[in-house]
Order: C-alpha cells, then sequence, then structure tokens
C-alpha cells in the first residue's frame, strides 16, 4: 500500500512537473517554496514588519507576504479603533472572521457592563432614597450587601443620634459596624 501511494506521489508530481525539459507553474511554486522562504514569511509575520517579505524568492509568496502583513496592520487598526468596516477590508478570511468575533464580543462585553453600571446605579440612587426616608427595615430590599449595610449604618447612626438612644444601633445585621454606631453614639 505504501509503495502504490509513493507512486502516485511520484507520478503527480512528474506529470506537475511535465516530464519533459520546461517545467509548469505549479511545479515552479512547489520548486521555489525553499524552507528560507517560509522561514523569512514566519518572521515577517510574526514581527509584523514587510521588510522580511522582500528575502522570498518566489514572487506569490511575496505578495501573499505582503498581504499578510497588511492585514495584520488592517486587524490592529480594526480593533483600535473598533470598527466592523476596517475588518471588512482584510483579504485573509480566517482573520477578517477573528476580527469581528473580537470587536462582536467586546462590544457585547460592554453591553454587559453597561448593564452592570445601570443597576448599580439604580440601587445607589434607590439607598439614597431609603435613607431619606428614615425606614431602616426598607434597607433589606436592596440586593447589594454593602449598600444595605452602608443603609443600615447611615439610618441607625442618624436615629441614635438624634434620640440619644444606641438601640437604633441594635438593627444593623453586621456586628462590627454596629459597633461603630454604638461607639458613635456614646461619643
Amino acid at each position: 500500500m505504501k509503495n502504490i501511494l509513493s507512486f502516485a506521489v511520484l507520478g503527480t508530481l512528474l506529470i506537475v512537473s511535465g516530464c519533459g525539459g520546461g517545467r509548469s507553474e505549479i511545479a515552479q511554486n512547489i520548486a521555489y517554496r525553499s524552507p528560507f522562504d517560509e522561514e523569512a514569511l514566519f518572521v515577517a509575520v510574526k514581527k509584523n514588519d514587510s521588510k522580511y517579505c522582500e528575502k522570498i524568492a518566489t514572487e506569490e509568496l511575496k505578495k501573499d507576504c505582503e498581504q499578510k502583513i497588511n492585514d495584520q496592520k488592517i486587524y490592529y487598526q480594526a480593533l483600535e479603533q473598533k470598527s466592523e468596516k476596517k475588518c471588512q477590508e482584510i483579504q485573509t478570511q480566517q482573520l477578517k472572521d477573528l476580527c469581528t468575533e473580537q470587536l462582536k464580543d467586546e462590544k457585547d462585553e460592554m453591553k454587559k457592563e453597561q448593564a452592570l453600571r445601570e443597576k448599580e446605579d439604580a440601587e445607589i440612587k434607590k439607598e439614597a432614597q431609603i435613607e431619606v426616608s428614615g425606614n431602616i427595615k426598607d434597607c433589606d430590599t436592596l440586593t447589594q450587601s454593602y449598600l444595605k449595610a452602608q443603609c443600615q449604618l447611615n439610618i441607625a447612626t442618624s436615629l441614635a443620634a438624634e434620640k440619644g438612644d444606641s438601640k437604633y444601633c441594635q438593627q444593623i445585621e453586621e456586628k462590627s459596624l454596629r459597633k461603630a454606631c454604638e461607639k458613635a453614639v456614646k461619643g
């Protein structure tokens, strides 16, 4: 089986090369894609520097190298500018898809962060309204534990100081804050 495969590959190469003295275009591309060209392409892409493309002997590979470098530059510009339109200028399909997907993910993440900020802002406003009302029981409706603790501390401390009675401090759930309230009232 291995021998048949070897002959098939060899036969294909002979057909591609034209068997005669002249070589076909495909055979020339295969023959001239040297390890040096591949290394220059690798370095150029890794360093994102087209000067390494100039070292490539094969014109087609040199153009491919220059295109990849250009695509990388567009890719980074698109991400920096957050421009899906710029992503569409990329010629390499995989990089174009990656660019579009990354911008979509960033946009989704920004939407999530915005929603969380809006939720927290609403909670902060609610906490402020509860403090103005002076009803410490309403602090329990807050979902953020730090806002709930702050609400209880501020209302209890205010009531305790106003009435001169530390019993209001007992309504604070968090022990360290309860002690701080009692200490503030006692002066």
